[in-house]
This record gives structure tokens, C-alpha cells and sequence, in this order.
């Protein structure tokens, strides 16, 4: 006995309750992929968000770092502000706040360290240090950047380093916490190296004569107002000259104590005289004492001495001046004359 066919419409709710079921079961799924998914993808995008705000931080402490060493190069060796005291925080305008207002400009928050190192001579204080309470030593930032290129003072080579650190938090949003990257308390460190711009200044090299160091018998000329030994220019320099009222041998004391270099006192220079009779390079000391022989007549004696001073930086500059003695063969004045 054969069976009869199902009603067509039975057929077609079964079909459609079938279709509905799956469409159903295929959504549940895709969100059950999505659900696992979409924290890995918050993840990705936080993070291509939050490095990329990091490393134009890092670009932007590097340019600072890059900015402190050239003003640092610039600064003069000695004066009220100079790159011995340049990082001090009681010198106006010092270099971190100098940086601070640079970063302050781009939109971030001051440094929280900033380091100048220098082997500049006749400058003080190679490592100068400015930072907050939660900054490392200065001694252990140190000890983590290589040592400075050599310096050579006598070719006025030398180095300046300027190290600025800038924290990470607030300036790059801490999106990541939750999920284990915490940034607090992380900062960026960059450090720049410079060449020091700013010379020594050799010293300048003065022979004088003072009047009351000659002996009897000798007086400086009146034309002699200064015993400046010039410079090694192409001009020639004023000469010394001296009177006689005899003949003989005469001592002369010639002195150096009037040079000067704007970085060294007096007594942190050395001093070298050349002169005739004695052997070159033996004669040391600020002042020397020279022999000369007034002639008979009003012969003019010329010996030409030559100063080299150098300062505590090797660096020296040489001056020579001629010193001249000639004879007073004035009358003296006649008894009959009359004063008036």
C-alpha cells in the first residue's frame, strides 16, 4: 500500500524553520569570534596609537638633547654666564629652563633631568646636574654614557654633552595599563655630543720697564709712555727706551706682570724669555734681568727681547719688543746763566 505525499506547505515551514535555524546558529557564532577577537584588535590599535605618540616623544627629546648642546657649545668660557655655571639653577636662564621652554613649546611637559658634561678648560664644574626627586643620580647616569672625546686644549679642541630625560606619562596617554604595559615611571634618555665653539683666548704678552726698578744713572725716555711690547702683528712694535747719563754696564729688570688672559690669573701663567746673551728657552719667571753698556757717545745699543706666555690651557702667544740705549749728552746748564 503506497503512502501519501506530505501537504506541500508542511514541506515549506520545515524548509523555513530550517534556514532560520541556521542563519541563527551561523550569527552566534560570528559573534562568539568577533567577542574573542576584539580585544586582540584593541590591543593592536592601541598599541600602532600609543608607540607611534612614543616615538615622536623619543624624536622630540632627541632634538632637545640636540638643542642644549649647541647652546652649551656656545656659551664663553668665563664671564657671569658661562659653561661652568651654565646648567646651574641659580643661573638666570640656565639650560634647563632653557629646554623646558623648547619642550613646553612642543607640547610637552618639562624634563625631568638634564645633565651638561664638559672637559672645556678654564671652565669649572665638568658635570652639572638639574633634575626632580624621582630622577637617577647624577653618579649613575654617568656611569651608563661613554666617556667624552679627548680634549686638546692647545688646539682649542674640546667637548660638551647635554643629556635630557623627559617622562613618557603624561606626555603619551597610558592606554595600555590595563592590559599590562604600564608606563609610569618610564622616561626617555637622549644625550648629544658637540664640539666646544668658543676659543681660548691666548694670553697677551706685555714687557715693561718701571721706573723705579732702574738703576742711578738710568731714566726712561720721555716718549716712553707705555712699555707695551705690541703683539706679533705685522706692526711694528714700540720700542723701550732708555737714558743714560754715563757709559758702563747697566742691570736692567724687565717685567711680564702686566700680560693678561681672560681665563687665567697671573700665577696659573708661565712665561719664557728670549734675549742676547742668555741661551733660548733657559731664562723662566715673570721678570728677568737683562746687562747693557751705555756707550761713550750718543750711539743708540738695540737688543730685541722676546716674551712667549702661555696659560694653564697650553695655549701661548709670543711678543718682542726692542729695547734701546742711547747716551745723555746734554750740557749741563752754566752757572752764569741766568734763571729768568
Amino acid at each position: 500500500m503506497s503512502r501519501l505525499p506530505l501537504p506541500r506547505t508542511n514541506r515549506t515551514r520545515c524548509g523555513v524553520r530550517s534556514a532560520q535555524d541556521a542563519h541563527q546558529q551561523r550569527r552566534a557564532i560570528v559573534t562568539l569570534e568577533f567577542l574573542g577577537v576584539f580585544p586582540l584588535l584593541l590591543i593592536f590599535g592601541l598599541s600602532i596609537a600609543q608607540f607611534s605618540m612614543a616615538f615622536r616623544l623619543n624624536q622630540r627629546v632627541v632634538f632637545a638633547s640636540r638643542y642644549g648642546a649647541k647652546l652649551a657649545a656656545e656659551m664663553p668660557r668665563v664671564g657671569d654666564v658661562n659653561v661652568g655655571n651654565f646648567n646651574a639653577a641659580q643661573t638666570r636662564g640656565n639650560l634647563k629652563s632653557r629646554i623646558d621652554a623648547w619642550l613646553a613649546a612642543s607640547g610637552l611637559s618639562p624634563a625631568s633631568e638634564v645633565i651638561l658634561e664638559h672637559n672645556v678648560c678654564g671652565a669649572g664644574n665638568g658635570l652639572q646636574r638639574q633634575s626632580d626627586a624621582s630622577a637617577d643620580s647624577s653618579t649613575a647616569m654617568a656611569a651608563r654614557l661613554p666617556a667624552l672625546p679627548e680634549a686638546w686644549h692647545a688646539d682649542n679642541v674640546c667637548y660638551v654633552r647635554v643629556t635630557v630625560a623627559v617622562p613618557v606619562v603624561p606626555n603619551v596617554p597610558n592606554m595600555l595599563k590595563t592590559f599590562g604595559l604600564n608606563w609610569n615611571g618610564v622616561t626617555f634618555r637622549q644625550s648629544t655630543v658637540f664640539r666646544m665653539e668658543t676659543d681660548n683666548q691666548p694670553p697677551v704678552p706685555k714687557i715693561t720697564i718701571s721706573e723705579q726698578d732702574l738703576p742711578p744713572g738710568l731714566k726712561l725716555a720721555p716718549q716712553t709712555t707705555s712699555a707695551d711690547a705690541g703683539d706679533d702683528r705685522d706692526e711694528k712694535p714700540t720700542p723701550l727706551r732708555l737714558i743714560a747719563s754715563r757709559s758702563g754696564p747697566f742691570d736692567i729688570t724687565l717685567s711680564g706682570k702686566s700680560s693678561q688672559d681672560a681665563e687665567d690669573s697671573l700665577s696659573k701663567m708661565s712665561f719664557q724669555w728670549d734675549m742676547p746673551g742668555a741661551a733660548q728657552g733657559s731664562t723662566r719667571g715673570a721678570s728677568v734681568r737683562m746687562k747693557f753698556n751705555a756707550p761713550k757717545d750718543s750711539t743708540i745699543v738695540q737688543k730685541m727681547v722676546t716674551l712667549s706666555v702661555t696659560d694653564s690651557c697650553h695655549c701661548s702667544k709670543k711678543a718682542e719688543v726692542p729695547v734701546e740705549l742711547t747716551r745723555d749728552l746734554a750740557p749741563p746748564p752754566s752757572l752764569d746763566d741766568d734763571p729768568t
